[in-house]
């Protein structure tokens, strides 16, 4: 019975130490492999068409994309556009990047009082104009421990040490026609300024005809 009851101590003991063992290895993170400096332009542009940079919240977290802290300027207009866009490659090197993003469609812009002003259909001398819009975006390799200035190519193991940023202010906040209607909507009901919420009924009633 006693080496019955030995061999289930050391049975027991030995599942333990195995499970201990087991736990490092399972806890252990993985490196995250980092991202291209187009997969950070693509993921950028879909979170701001989604409305994040709208929020306080969301503008401090979109920050996070930028090689120098900054915050869009208060007075700058938001920019309507269609979610769908072309995006290509201008320029690369192994520190440097730049892309064009140009939106098919380009439908106005609102005022921080939420006033809409629609994109012109022509010029003053008659000539239409292309319903698109064009943004650029300039990319540098920063490394991930606080350095803000482009690495020198001699540096080893930049891969693992480095990410791509946005380099410069940030644009102008750009938002899908369905992300600005779930936006009017929410100050049309919500906001304290009877103003606001007024421009914001009349700005969701025009942008409703638009995407009939």
């Amino acid at each position: 019975m006693r080496a019955f009851d030995a061999g289930i101590r050391m049975t027991s003991l030995s599942l333990a130490f195995a499970f201990i063992s087991f736990v490092p290895a399972v806890g252990q993170r993985v490196p995250s492999e980092a991202k291209s400096p187009k997969q950070v332009v693509e993921e950028f542009v879909r979170r701001d068409l989604g409305g994040e940079r709208l929020t306080e919240k969301g503008r401090s977290t979109l920050s996070g994309f930028f090689a120098q802290q900054s915050q869009p300027q208060k007075d700058e207009k938001i920019v309507l556009v269609s979610p769908e866009y072309d995006l290509t490659q201008a320029e690369g090197s192994s520190d440097r990047a730049k892309f064009h993003v140009l939106f098919r469609q380009f439908y106005g812009k609102l005022d921080s009082a939420l006033n809409f002003e629609p994109a012109l259909d022509s010029a003053s001398n008659g000539v239409p104009i292309k319903r698109g819009i064009l943004s650029s975006f300039a990319l540098i390799r920063v490394g991930k421990h606080g350095e803000s200035e482009p690495l020198r190519q001699e540096k080893t193991n930049v891969d693992a040490d480095t990410e791509w940023k946005i380099d410069g202010s940030q644009p102008p906040i750009c938002i899908s026609l369905t992300t600005a209607g779930r936006y009017l909507s929410e100050i049309s009901m919500a906001d304290r300024d009877p103003t606001r919420r007024n421009n914001a009924s009349r700005t969701l009633a025009m942008l409703r005809k638009k995407n009939k």
